[in-house]
């Protein structure tokens, strides 16, 4: 294989690396904040309940 073939292969997968971690960094450093919005939801309904049609 060719040299930029396999330089490729390589970063594409440290970038795929890199988001799959970046993502599960995000969603553990804002699930309490998830999970307050979910049970407001579940209390209170959204905003727009009361302003949909269908």
């Amino acid at each position: 294989m060719p040299p930029a073939y396999n330089a490729r292969a390589r970063k594409q997968a440290l970038d795929e690396a890199l988001r799959k971690k970046l993502r599960e960094q995000w969603l553990s450093e804002n699930k309490a904040a998830m999970q307050a919005y979910n049970a407001h939801v579940e209390q209170h309904g959204v905003f727009s309940d009361g302003l949909r049609s269908f």
